[in-house]
């Protein structure tokens, strides 16, 4: 099975754990996915901080015990 049995790669999928991945697959014009392997909590922190809490996160960065409190998940702290 590969290119050199007449089989293309079709798309490559991998994980955050290998990011490079992304580049090269962009390079040779391959579709590319991500396979998510953290738990639906740890997306949910990162959708939050990039799309709407980042700038109360960053404005408390040197007090770890700030609490944060993000919809659908129990009080965080930083």
């Amino acid at each position: 099975m590969g290119i050199d049995k007449g089989h293309p790669i079709m798309c490559i999928i991998y994980t955050i754990m290998l990011p490079w991945v992304a580049d090269v697959a962009h390079h040779f014009g391959i579709p590319f996915v991500v396979y998510w392997i953290q738990p639906a909590t740890v997306f949910s922190i990162y959708y939050r901080y990039f799309y709407s809490y980042n700038g109360l996160i960053q404005s408390h960065t040197n007090d770890p015990s700030f609490p944060i409190k993000l919809p659908n998940l129990p009080p965080l702290e930083i």
